[in-house]
């Protein structure tokens, strides 16, 4: 099968990157129950298909989506009342479709943002400032003449959260896209969702969970994209994030930039590989 190698070699650069320094990274555990050492302030939330992950998952019509990212801490103070977190994280996300005997790379994104997080009790919030640039395989722009463009945005994305980690969340903000290209498009949206963790279907190694979102979007007239995704979180004995096998179900924009304006209805099985155990900020103040 046919694969283009340069996006394959950015794919496995990314990952060596962020195995070497999640490893490097210190072992000492601190941190409070509110603010647990090694972990994100505030975790992605699951069921958004715009989140960078490891991740593997069937797409439909032939096609499978990929993706690498490793989230790095580099400030965090931990102690009671109010924690804060800043990070870095890199993603690139790319879909695959198979045609005959080939494999063709659709489309890669590639993402870097800085998040700044912090957590209260049970409140939580994340301000990120991210870059996005989509990109189309030359493979499939080849087989598939369509009118080139550039795509690349600059955008500053606000969530408000409250819940009980493990437990349950509930979360919402709008974003503003600062600067896009193409031009001309709407740059204000909206996203919210929910996550729970049945107290009942907890064990020691495993947890089921329930997580939804919905996101609408000014550049497409306010319709509204929905994710809805069943599944199960293993993790290590101390409870750490390990892995995710969930089903998905989603509707709306097809969540790749060259491909915004089209629209998608699609459901599967991910995999989702959890990297956040190997978090350890580079700068920890204690309080």
């Amino acid at each position: 099968m046919k694969i283009e190698c340069r996006s394959i070699l950015l794919l496995a650069v990314l990952f060596a990157v962020a195995v070497r320094v999640g490893a490097q990274q210190s072992p000492k555990e601190s941190g409070t129950p509110e603010a647990p050492a090694g972990q994100e302030f505030f975790p992605a939330p699951l069921a958004s298909p715009a989140e960078p992950a490891s991740a593997f998952r069937f797409a439909g019509n032939g096609q499978f989506d990929f993706g690498l990212t490793q989230p790095f801490t580099i400030y965090a103070t931990e102690g009671k009342g109010t924690n804060w977190q800043i990070g870095l994280r890199p993603g690139i996300v790319s879909r695959l479709k198979v045609r005959d005997t080939q494999l063709l790379l659709k489309s890669a994104d590639f993402r870097l943002g800085i998040p700044v997080a912090f957590r209260r009790g049970n409140w939580s919030a994340r301000a990120e400032l991210y870059h996005v640039s989509s990109h189309r395989g030359a493979d499939f722009e080849a087989t598939n003449p369509a009118a080139r463009f550039s795509y690349s945005r600059e955008v500053l994305q606000t969530l408000l959260a409250y819940g009980r980690p493990g437990r349950w969340r509930i979360y919402a903000g709008p974003s503003v896209t600062l600067r896009t290209r193409p031009a001309g498009l709407g740059r204000m949206s909206f996203q919210a969702g929910s996550e729970w963790y049945p107290k009942s279907l907890a064990f020691s190694r495993a947890r089921f969970y329930l997580a939804e979102d919905f996101e609408t979007r000014q550049e497409v007239g306010w319709q509204m994209n929905y994710s809805l995704q069943p599944g199960a979180l293993f993790t290590t004995a101390k409870g750490d994030p390990v892995a995710r096998l969930a089903g998905w179900f989603y509707r709306g924009q097809t969540p790749f930039g060259q491909f915004f304006r089209e629209r998608e209805t699609v459901g599967g099985v991910q995999f989702v590989l959890e990297l956040r155990p190997a978090i350890r900020s580079l700068v920890t103040r204690q309080r």
